[in-house]
């Protein structure tokens, strides 16, 4: 099912909405959502009653999708690259061991957290 603001594929777009981020705790994802909407971008959430309804069922699928328009997709994706905090960074070798140990002592990892962005697809290879 496709959200009602964004384009449908038969819409000027030249498209449907693509997932440019995921993430999988709800204040990041509604704060990526906010940043892209407050700087025009149409942006929208998907998976959003999964993650509430079954949390556990969210992560499995992969969290909460951001999607944008296509001809919006690169700013898109430029403006959530820009964001300081948001983008979630590899673990220093002292916090990996910790998450270790967290793993092992309760058998119960910690919640995912972060904005992951999706790879776009090279336009210059594609048109070449």
């Amino acid at each position: 099912m496709r959200p009602a603001r964004l384009a449908s594929p038969s819409s000027r777009d030249g498209g449907g909405p693509v997932c440019i981020a995921h993430g999988y705790r709800w204040p990041e994802v509604q704060l990526a959502v906010a940043v892209l909407r407050d700087a025009g971008i149409r942006a929208d959430l998907l998976d959003t009653l999964t993650h509430h309804q079954m949390p556990q069922m969210g992560l499995a699928l992969g969290g909460v999708r951001i999607v944008v328009p296509p001809s919006q997709m690169r700013a898109a994706h430029d403006l959530l690259a820009a964001q300081p905090l948001m983008i979630a960074r590899p673990l220093g070798w002292r916090l990996g061991l910790i998450f270790l140990f967290l793993l092992w002592f309760s058998h119960v990892p910690p919640m995912m957290s972060g904005l992951f962005l999706r790879r776009l697809p090279d336009t210059a290879a594609q048109q070449g």
